[in-house]
């Protein structure tokens, strides 16, 4: 539900809910990020930026948020199975529980949580994550409504030819 956009080495998220902003980002794109790494969100809000590929990698960056704080941002590599994090501060939590991650030379702001981690000179910082993503509960598609229908006509005439047969003499 958020807007995303990049320029000249910057990656720019911009969210104007007040309870959850989602952003869905191509691995390929993030991995062009050579600079600035700036996230707009209202204060009491909670990211949740989804990063989809098997292969990411961050590389010299920086975080800028305007509202948002470290605690209520997450970092979801859904499909990584390689992440390689090079000279930077994560400012927020990491899942990517299939990937294994390769940290130099940088901190972590919040949680990581991995296949497998192989660190050089990291720090990871106080910062658990607050935020809430709460799951909603599916919604029927229409077909299934259409399903239950004709599952209750079918009943319904069932019931009714064994009424009348039952109601016949032999």
């Amino acid at each position: 539900n958020g807007t995303v956009n990049s320029s000249w080495g910057s990656f720019n998220l911009t969210g104007t809910e007040s309870t959850l902003n989602v952003f869905n980002v191509d691995a390929g794109n993030f991995s062009l990020v050579n600079g600035a790494f700036n996230l707009i969100a209202p204060e009491a809000s909670t990211v949740l930026i989804n990063i989809f590929g098997t292969d990411a990698t961050l590389l010299n960056f920086a975080f800028n948020y305007i509202g948002i704080t470290a605690d209520r941002v997450l970092f979801n590599f859904v499909e990584a199975t390689s992440l390689a994090i090079n000279n930077g501060s994560i400012l927020g939590s990491v899942l990517a529980p299939l990937a294994d991650v390769r940290f130099n030379n940088g901190q972590i702001y919040g949680n990581l949580i991995a296949d497998s981690l192989q660190a050089n000179n990291v720090y990871f910082r106080d910062a658990a994550f607050t935020g809430s993503i709460d799951p909603t509960s599916p919604v029927p598609e229409p077909s299934t409504f259409a399903l239950l229908g004709i599952g209750a006509v079918a009943l319904g005439l069932w019931r009714r030819r064994s009424a009348a047969k039952k109601a016949v003499p032999n």
